[in-house]
């Protein structure tokens, strides 16, 4: 269980539509880069990056550097954040 500082940082990053759709789309497709997730949300590579960020500090994303590209996964906690969201109507 979170406390409540645990939980008011997932909602801080819950706080954003582009990063709820951000979590969308890793969960249909986990391999996706940055510059595709820039595409699909239709921002700069550098706002992607920060709201990337921000999912991570919230402890629902992690990244680890493989080579030349970090690769972004969902967390335990990012997915249950997302089956919370899909839970409201």
């Amino acid at each position: 269980m979170l406390n409540d500082r645990q939980a008011a940082r997932v909602g801080r990053g819950l706080a954003n539509y582009h990063r709820v759709q951000t979590l969308r789309l890793l969960a249909k497709k986990p391999d996706i880069s940055v510059g595709q997730l820039a595409r699909q949300l239709k921002l700069s590579q550098p706002s992607v990056t920060d709201h990337l960020k921000k999912l991570i500090d919230a402890g629902l994303l992690t990244s680890q550097r493989q080579a030349t590209r970090s690769l972004i996964q969902l967390t335990e906690r990012g997915k249950a954040a997302l089956e919370f969201l899909n839970t409201l109507a």
